[in-house]
């Protein structure tokens, strides 16, 4: 499982240093607050398309508050292996939990299904009972191969040198903004 904190090696912290004129302190510190907050808050798993499907609930359904929950829990007999949801039909809420102890793709793919029972059974308000698990599945699979086309696709720095590169090169754009609007820094 890959860590779910920022490491900053050495060489990497003294070229952000030298390229943003900083020191190494304020470098370490920023790490720290930054893993600060990954720390009050578990693993996020299909992040981007929970925070979709929450803008299109409160859009569609008029409902502002709506969220998604995601949360692991302790396997027990029934629900070994498994994840499970609650919805609040009051359309505020829709909680899925999901046992802690898969491996990290099962967690995506039980919780890409539950979402697919959150898209069938609520937001397209679909009656069907008889296939609504494998409408769930097929959905969490379209989820599932999306995120791994987008990953594919996705702009691959060729190394962490490249990505303060690209950081520098978004830094000195923004100074000449600054400078031709006739603010100073």
């Amino acid at each position: 499982m890959a860590s779910n904190q920022v490491r900053i090696r050495p060489e990497i912290a003294g070229l952000i240093a030298r390229e943003f004129s900083t020191n190494l302190s304020a470098i370490e510190a920023c790490a720290d607050s930054y893993n600060k907050i990954l720390s009050q808050s578990p693993y996020e798993y299909l992040a981007h398309l929970i925070r979709t499907m929450e803008i299109f609930v409160r859009n569609q359904k008029n409902k502002e508050y709506f969220r998604i929950t995601v949360t692991p829990n302790n396997s027990n007999g029934e629900i070994e292996s498994l994840a499970w949801a609650s919805y609040s039909g009051d359309w505020y809420s829709f909680d899925i939990y999901y046992d802690e102890k898969l491996d990290e793709i099962q967690k995506r793919v039980v919780i890409a299904h539950e979402l697919g029972h959150l898209f069938y059974d609520v937001i397209s308000e679909r009656t069907e009972q008889s296939k609504k698990e494998t409408l769930s599945t097929l959905f969490g699979i379209a989820a599932m191969l999306h995120k791994y086309q987008c990953k594919e696709d996705a702009p691959v720095y060729s190394s962490e040198e490249d990505l303060v590169e690209k950081f520098k090169l978004l830094n000195n754009r923004s100074n000449d903004i600054l400078n031709m609007s006739g603010t100073k820094n």
